[in-house]
């Protein structure tokens, strides 16, 4: 299951809010007109009617049935009948009786009832007549004054019959604005229990905990009541709920435990009300605001699903969230006495999937033609032809999306053909190294094929060496090594040899996505090898001017130096001694330049300031001895560039040498500091100029070049020293510049990017 969450298209996101909303108000609907009730009451009777609770051992029914009727006569009974019936009753010392017996009007035998029930703890139930008069809902009509029963032994008998004609609830106290009567078992409870009735307060229904089927509790008939045909320890103590069961008379109701039983009378539903409230036991129907919560919190949480889930797994939340829903319900009905109605949390949950399913499958429907459009529409790399003229939405999807295939199909060979035509070996690469594509020259390098190809790049880096000096021992190279960057923020682009002796030139670029977002890297292997054999050579050279023929050089300077006046004329020593140092400057002329050429550096931060400095102090014997003027200007502020300091210090120094050279003895060499502008770039310049006799247009042309010497120079040279500088100044991404006129001077400026 991904925990990431899915990304939505703007419309997708409005159609989401709209949903919800939708379905929010819907659950409101339902909840509010109860439209889904005949759900939930099926749903209650089936958890209700599984139940079995044992009745409480002191409720005893005595029952007004056939063979009663038989005994005493038709119904309506005399008052006389009645009587006997309450005397045998009383004669058993029970707690109390419930005589769910309406009488309401005045009889001439009133008189025997009343004395049978004077001294007997009896309740009678009140008559709620509807419609009342004047206008009133109902009148309350209590037993006539002649029986001379008092108030708290009266209450009512009502019950609630549901709109599907079965009988769930009834209210604990009814009654209208000016009086409300508890009900007849919450009298009988209060004065068995001996506490007082319960709160007025009370006066919505409550739903019946039904201990179990009709019969579920013990009875017997009223004529073996009248008949004395029973023990005399039955009726002691017990609770007596006196009532008709004969059919035709009998008031009888369906309930929901009457899916195999039949109706129940309404003695036994009497009797099952009194056996929850002797057990502390009643059923309440949640309040409106946690009604809303249950259906409302689900439908929310399955919505915030869809923003997280995949459309498989949304599928089973939705039947997590629904079997939570009636879990939570029918816990709640047996554990805690709540009942919270699940139909219309269940229904909008059944509602909502497939409703999300709709328009998530059209708000995508229409952001993939949208977008499918969008990328026709764009410039084709590759010239393919669209069909179009469909006029079906779905037809136009499907041509729209073949035409976008094709594309991608089309880009895919192109982008694979022009690599296997590079001649360079290019790896694309994810960012931790692992190898995704080779192109062709990439698997010959290395003698692999594209479905083998190995799972990471430094499997394939390992059969390679680093180009080390001699004096060095080659190391292992990995792939982060390749990511590494230098001082100047520059990629690494190190060389590597592979065992065959070739030289290759490695260099990585990263990979973005269609966002700018880096996903990878690409890889390039160059081959260098004429270029690295060249270079290889070009060692050897300066190998062989540094040492090879410096060292005969030097000898033949020594031999100079210790031979005997009378063995070599002195103008031809003094001659020989010239044309050696020549040949020893021109040599070193070489190497120095072929150095600032080739050498391979890591720049490093470095101030122009200390470098000129330094050069200064090469220099001033020289200076001291020819008598030089020599000033300079800002060589006390900091100008920081990144560079090689060797290469920096000698160009320096040549500039130096050279306004000396052609400022002969006791002239003016002055070095200035200073930082300049170009394209908003910040650069730092070095300006040596002289008070020589300048530099002629003709010779300012080539003055850059090798072995070129301007005229009057005060001493010998090869001419290799600007040449040097320039070749450094543009291994630094500088320039250098030269100003001169006719007995005005030279001035050579060395402007070299400054960092920030």
């Amino acid at each position: 299951m991904s925990s990431d969450p899915v990304t939505l298209p703007r419309s997708l996101r409005l159609e989401w809010w709209c949903v919800g909303l939708l379905a929010t108000a819907v659950s409101l609907f339902l909840v509010l007109d109860r439209s889904s009730e005949r759900i939930d009451l099926l749903i209650y009777d089936m958890v209700v009617s599984r139940q079995r609770q044992d009745p409480d051992p002191r409720i005893l029914l005595v029952a007004v049935d056939q063979e009663a009727l038989g005994e005493a006569g038709a119904w309506p009974w005399s008052r006389e009948t009645h009587a006997r019936l309450v005397r045998r009753l009383s004669e058993g010392r029970p707690s109390a009786i419930a005589y769910d017996v309406l009488f309401v009007e005045s009889k001439p035998a009133d008189a025997a009832l009343a004395s049978a029930i004077a001294d007997t703890p009896i309740f009678l139930p009140l008559l709620f007549d509807a419609p009342g008069r004047d206008g009133r809902a109902f009148d309350i009509v209590p037993p006539p004054a002649s029986l001379h029963i008092r108030s708290e032994h009266l209450g009512h008998v009502n019950l609630i019959v549901d709109r599907d004609g079965q009988v769930r609830r009834l209210r604990p106290y009814d009654g209208n604005a000016n009086i409300s009567w508890p009900h007849l078992m919450e009298r009988t409870r209060s004065f068995v229990d001996g506490s007082q009735p319960s709160s007025e307060a009370r006066r919505n229904p409550i739903l019946i905990d039904y201990a179990g089927p009709p019969g579920h509790f013990p009875s017997i008939s009223a004529a073996a009541i009248l008949r004395r045909e029973f023990p005399e320890e039955l009726l002691q103590g017990r609770i007596i709920l006196v009532g008709v069961t004969a059919p035709g008379l009998a008031d009888t109701y369906p309930t929901p435990m009457n899916e195999a039983y039949g109706t129940m009378s309404g003695l036994e539903i009497q009797a099952n009300f009194l056996n929850g409230l002797l057990a502390g036991r009643d059923i309440r129907e949640a309040p409106t605001l946690a009604r809303l919560l249950f259906v409302i919190l689900p439908l929310w949480l399955l919505m915030l699903s869809f923003l997280w889930l995949r459309p498989r797994h949304a599928a089973a939340h939705t039947a997590f969230l629904a079997s939570l829903v009636l879990g939570t319900s029918i816990t709640a009905l047996l554990r805690l006495g709540v009942w919270l109605p699940p139909a219309s949390a269940l229904l909008t949950l059944a509602i909502l999937y497939p409703l999300w399913g709709w328009r998530r499958l059209t708000a995508v429907s229409h952001y993939m033609i949208d977008e499918l459009e969008a990328l026709r529409t764009e410039p084709d790399l590759l010239s393919r032809s669209y069909g179009g003229g469909a006029l079906d939405p779905v037809s136009r999807q499907v041509q729209l999306l073949s035409h976008a295939v094709g594309q991608l199909r089309d880009i895919k060979r192109f982008i694979s053909d022009s690599l296997d035509q590079l001649p360079d070996a290019i790896f694309v690469l994810t960012p931790h190294g692992a190898i995704l594509l080779a192109n062709a020259a990439g698997q010959a390098l290395f003698e692999i094929t594209a479905p083998l190809l190995p799972p990471h790049i430094n499997s394939l880096l390992s059969k390679m060496l680093p180009d080390t000096a001699p004096s060095k021992a080659p190391e292992s190279f990995s792939f982060p090594q390749l990511l590494e960057r230098s001082p100047s923020g520059e990629p690494s682009s190190p060389e590597m040899l592979m065992p065959d002796g070739r030289c290759f030139a490695l260099r990585t670029a990263p990979r973005v996505d269609g966002s700018g977002q880096q996903v990878g890297w690409i890889l390039r292997m160059s081959d260098i090898s004429a270029v690295w054999e060249a270079r290889r050579e070009r060692r050897d050279t300066l190998r062989f001017l540094s040492h090879d023929m410096r060292a005969p050089l030097m000898s033949v300077l020594a031999l100079l130096a210790t031979a005997k006046p009378e063995a070599l004329a002195p103008s031809l020593a003094e001659r020989l001694r010239r044309h050696t140092w020549r040949t020893l400057d021109l040599a070193d002329g070489f190497l120095q330049l072929a150095r600032a050429q080739s050498l391979r550096f890591q720049p490093m931060i470095v101030n122009l300031s200390d470098l000129l400095k330094d050069a200064i102090d090469q220099l001033w014997p020289q200076i001291t001895e020819m008598r030089i003027k020599f000033d300079t200007n800002g060589d006390n502020r900091e100008l920081l560039i990144l560079g090689e300091a060797s290469l920096l210090t000698r160009a320096f120094v040549n500039l130096i040498q050279n306004a000396i050279k052609y400022g002969g003895e006791g002239a003016t060499v002055t070095c200035t500091l200073a930082i300049e502008f170009a394209d908003n770039c910040p650069l730092a310049t070095c300006t040596v100029s002289d008070n020589g006799p300048g530099v002629t247009p003709a010779t300012m042309k080539n003055i850059f070049h090798s072995f070129e010497r301007g005229t009057g120079a005060h001493g010998q040279g090869a001419g290799l020293g600007l040449t040097f500088v320039q070749a450094v100044a543009r291994r630094h991404g500088g320039t250098v510049r030269c100003t001169s006129g006719r007995n005005k001077g030279t001035a050579f400026t060395l402007s070299l990017p400054l960092l920030p």
